[in-house]
């Protein structure tokens, strides 16, 4: 069994990075968000980012370049209807003890881990839940450099 719990991310994905962003900002009142272009993520390719806190919780939109994995590029995303397609939300664990109990506890319940990876800022890993949940669950341990990083991304 695994934990989905103290969720603090909601994750979106669209094909149109600054469009979404102009969005947030006009109907939703998000005036500044991180954004890292480029991001080189390995297996997952390419992505661009804009990342911003609304109180405790934080909105991340992902843009996936052409070499982005088929988990933010996959048939379920019609971006001809909608700026951004729910995509996950993510819970980030205290340890790096805790990290690895909560992998083993999604591989013990036969769920997939879809992509995963230890870096310098963070290590993550992504259960496959779609077919329960409609989403996928990120699961994330900061580094020191992560916690740095997220400390710079705007609160509003």
């Amino acid at each position: 069994m695994i934990a989905v719990k103290n969720i603090s991310q909601a994750a979106y994905v669209t094909s149109d990075l600054d469009r979404a962003i102009k969005l947030f900002e006009e109907r939703y009142s998000v005036n500044e968000f991180l954004e890292m272009r480029d991001v080189e993520l390995g297996a997952l390719g390419t992505l661009d980012i804009a990342m911003a806190y609304l109180g405790d919780t934080m909105i991340e939109i992902i843009a996936p370049g052409k070499d982005a994995a088929a988990m933010f590029r996959g048939d379920h995303l019609d971006f001809d209807k909608r700026a951004l397609e729910f995509h996950h939300v993510a819970v980030v664990l205290d340890s790096k003890e805790e990290f690895e109990a909560a992998k083993a506890d999604a591989l013990s319940s036969g769920l997939k881990i879809v992509a995963e990876a230890d870096h310098e800022v963070l290590d993550f890993f992504y259960v496959d839940t779609t077919e329960d949940l409609g989403h996928y669950v990120e699961y994330m341990f900061l580094h020191d450099v992560g916690k740095a990083v997220f400390g710079t991304i705007p609160r509003f």
